[in-house]
């Protein structure tokens, strides 16, 4: 009989599996591929939610964050009007939205949202944005909105002439904190390449982009003000200044020759003036009474060192302002804090917000009264002067009169601020007002500054094209010069850029100059050019690490001395013009690099055009 079957435990068919030969267990496929099915179901639906929450939180930031935009002009409406309590309201709002548009940008899914492809970009850029309009509204806003309550600017002069500096003395750390507050929000946002986004996006973006960059330099602004005003105003001690005033009839780069010097000091927030010179009572010396360094003197020699009427060719204004206060104290007048220059142009804005003023002036039987006006003072100041008054001693004594009338009228007139700012603002921006400190802290932050005329020296000026202009006359005929630089082409090939600028110089000098005009304005005492003739040296300075322009004077490549200066060329050649000549020098400068964005462009301030501007050459693409 057939032997009876093994004994088998009860287990369901279901769970038996034949074990193989080799005595592993087969894999449970349909197990496994019951978890992989499952697994996408539940990524598949988490990314759905994942969407739809970005989504929605992205919606709503969108509207808050637009609301809490719309917002930020009360504020800054109520800051410039000086409504304290209305900017603050303002700001509320814009906090409470901007706070609920990050929180809709906020978390896990929105970060990896940011590595997504083709979405990460855009939601990246989006929550970048969002963030920083955030850190605007809780850190740079608040402490500007409280600096606005406790300066007034229309409440800032003294009864005594003065301006009352303790305002600013504790508004300064306010302004500084949002300066601070406001750097890695500039950082952050400017980092966001707005090219790469959709346009719906990429276009806010960058519209808000423009709107911080201007808002950084009102509050970078602020700061040097209130960093600087108290001390420079002497509000830790007596403090003394040297303004030059430039006379644009007999150019130099920084405007022209300093004529005459006023002697300023300051004193708890108050400005006196406390004496007048003329630069040719100091010097000329034999030898440099400063080291110009190797730069400066292949460019210019060692003239500007040792001639005070010289100073002002050098292209940095802090180097004019060192070799102005060595020279001072030289011929025995003590240390100065400061040197300062304006010319006749600065001073009509200034006459414009003032009014007239009345300055004496020598006649044969004595003196009489010469009302200056914002219409008259460059013709009087540059012209009628010379015509009037022979004694170049007098001369700048009248001068500096008139430059000392201006500002005192300004220290103790009823001169609105917000009009005293706006002239200031423009003559500024002209290259016109002119500012070096002795204090290093204080230099520096001047030196960004339009005030500084710091050409080589600084970041700003490294990357400035700038044409400069010097009087090779020996007289005053600069002020029949007509001047004018602009880019007027500007091209790409390949990664390099080629940059056309056109400078034109145009005499408008009398036909019968040498007959009707003074032997000192024409220069035939120093017989350099034949009567009635302009001759301008124009010195030509590329951007750092650009090489030597190529200069044509019609369809004529014209040479020039060429040197180097702290990593660009500078290229001088001399322009000879006769009564209503003109000539046109075309400079083509060669990129060796991509480039982008706006340069400025640096010339000399004559009596009829600013010497700064902002040009815009074609980006390259690398």
């Amino acid at each position: 009989m057939p032997s009876d079957p093994p004994d088998v435990p009860d287990t369901p068919a279901a769970d038996l599996h034949p074990v193989p030969a080799h005595g592993r267990t087969r894999p449970r496929r349909r197990h496994v591929g019951r978890w992989v099915a499952l697994g996408i179901v539940v990524v598949v639906v988490a990314v759905g939610v994942a969407v739809v929450l970005a989504v929605k939180g992205g919606l709503e930031a969108r509207d808050a964050l637009t609301s809490a935009l719309d917002d930020v002009p009360t504020v800054e409406e109520a800051l410039t009007g000086g409504d304290t309590a209305a900017a603050q309201q303002a700001l509320d709002r814009v906090q409470e939205k901007t706070t609920k548009a990050r929180r809709g940008t906020s978390g896990p899914v929105w970060a990896v949202a940011g590595s997504l492809p083709g979405i990460g970009a855009d939601a990246k850029a989006f929550r970048t944005a969002t963030r920083s309009v955030d850190d605007l509204a809780q850190d740079v806003l608040p402490p500007l909105v409280q600096a606005s309550g406790i300066v007034d600017l229309s409440g800032l002069r003294a009864k005594d002439g003065g301006v009352d500096l303790g305002p600013l003395e504790k508004a300064a750390p306010l302004v500084a904190s949002s300066a601070d507050a406001l750097t890695p929000v500039e950082r952050d946002l400017g980092a966001i390449d707005t090219s790469t986004l959709r346009p719906q996006l990429g276009d806010p973006i960058a519209s808000l982009q423009d709107k911080v960059r201007t808002l950084g330099s009102t509050v970078t602004t602020a700061h040097r003000a209130t960093a600087l005003l108290p001390p420079m105003l002497g509000a830790d001690g007596t403090r003394t200044y040297l303004l030059l005033s430039l006379n644009n009839a007999e150019l130099r780069s920084s405007g022209g020759i300093p004529g005459s010097i006023t002697v300023l000091r300051a004193k708890g927030g108050k400005v006196t003036v406390v004496g007048n010179a003329s630069s040719s009572d100091l010097g000329p010396w034999k030898q440099p009474v400063v080291d110009l360094g190797k730069d400066n003197t292949a460019v210019f020699g060692t003239q500007p060192a040792r001639f005070p009427q010289d100073t002002t060719m050098l292209a940095d204004f802090p180097d004019t302002g060192r070799t102005m206060a060595a020279m001072w104290k030289k011929a025995g007048h003590g240390d100065v804090d400061g040197v300062l220059a304006t010319d006749p142009v600065a001073l009509s804005h200034l006459l414009g917000v003032t009014g007239p003023v009345t300055v004496q002036a020598p006649t044969a039987t004595g003196t009489t009264g010469v009302e200056l006006t914002s219409d008259n003072a460059v013709d009087i100041l540059l012209s009628q002067v010379y015509a009037e008054i022979d004694d170049p001693a007098e001369q700048d004594a009248f001068f500096s009169a008139a430059a000392g009338a201006v500002f005192d009228k300004l220290l103790h007139g009823d001169v609105p601020a917000a009009d005293l700012q706006h002239a200031l603002t423009q003559s500024a921006d002209e290259h016109r007002l002119l500012v070096w400190s002795a204090h290093d802290d204080e230099q520096s932050l001047l030196d960004p500054t339009e005030l500084s005329g710091a050409l080589t020296s600084t970041d700003r000026g490294k990357h400035a094209v700038a044409v400069l202009l010097n009087d090779g006359t020996s007289g005053k005929m600069s002020y029949y010069l007509r001047t004018s630089t602009e880019l007027t082409s500007s091209q790409c090939t390949g990664t390099t850029r080629s940059d056309v600028y056109t400078v034109t110089l145009r005499s408008e000098a009398p036909k019968d100059a040498q007959q009707n005009l003074p032997s000192y304005v024409t220069g035939e005492a120093a017989g350099v050019v034949k009567p009635g003739v302009i001759r301008t040296n124009v010195v030509v300075y590329t951007p750092q690490g650009v090489g030597v322009p190529v200069i044509e004077r019609g369809k004529q490549t014209v040479g020039g001395d060429t040197d180097e200066v702290a990593g660009r060329t500078a290229t001088q050649l001399t322009v000879d013009l006769s009564p209503g000549q003109k000539v046109t020098l075309r400079v083509t400068l060669l990129t060796p690099q991509a480039g982008d964005g706006k340069l400025e462009l640096w010339t000399t301030p004559t009596t009829t055009t600013g010497g700064l501007a902002a040009v815009a050459p074609t980006s390259c693409t690398r």
